[in-house]
């Protein structure tokens, strides 16, 4: 049956008047493989998955069934054969790629991610006094309750004491009064960044007493 297929090959390429180089253009098969279909040197060729390759196309440029003359040839057993599956070799550089394709794709959002979340991460505490509002305030109260926000932050201290955050960023603490000139310092901090600080100077004046002459 080889020797078979062999002549088929050879008759039908007179049939076209095509040439081995020409057929090789067409069936991207070398011209020595094809050289060995037509000798029926099936032990030269590579293994079976190859082979049943060239089968069909030359059975698409030359119209005859691939398929049944690839059950012949395998059944009288002239074909190497590669494993069970007879399927061709995978790609290893191709998935190879796909693997480098996707790790990239990986890496560009992880750097496009940190990159606009770069203040949320590593920058400096966004840190708003909304109490007192002014750097100077005047009062005439014993104790007055500076509050504020915190945004890109982890905790917040008044005169070095650390304060609660809330969820929402808010925070709050009463501070006690001396007459006079009271500097308050309150400073942002965070794990990754730096620290935002804000001063007040609250003046405070104790309210005259007022007496009654008998």
């Amino acid at each position: 049956m080889s020797e078979s297929f062999g002549t088929l090959l050879h008759d039908r390429m007179r049939d076209k008047n095509w040439t081995l180089e020409k057929v090789s253009q067409l069936s991207n098969i070398s011209v020595s493989h094809l050289e060995h279909l037509i000798a029926g040197n099936f032990e030269a060729l590579p293994p079976a998955p190859y082979v049943h390759g060239y089968l069909r196309k030359l059975g698409t440029l030359f119209d005859f069934d691939g398929e049944a003359w690839w059950q012949n040839l395998k059944e009288e057993g002239v074909v190497k054969t590669s494993g069970a599956a007879d399927a061709l070799p995978k790609n290893r550089f191709k998935e190879a790629s796909t693997a480098h394709i996707w790790i990239g794709v990986i890496v560009t959002v992880i750097v496009i991610y940190v990159a606009v979340r770069f203040t949320a991460i590593f920058g400096t505490p966004r840190l708003t006094v909304d109490y007192p509002p002014r750097e100077i305030t005047p009062v005439d109260t014993e104790a007055l309750t500076v509050r504020g926000m915190l945004k890109y932050g982890d905790k917040v201290f008044v005169d070095g004491e650390e304060v609660p955050v809330q969820k929402d960023g808010k925070w709050g603490k009463p501070v006690p009064l001396h007459e006079g000139l009271n500097t308050i310092e309150i400073e942002g901090r965070r794990f990754l960044g730096g620290t935002a600080k804000v001063t007040r100077q609250i003046l405070y004046t104790a309210p005259a007493i007022v007496t009654s002459t008998p």
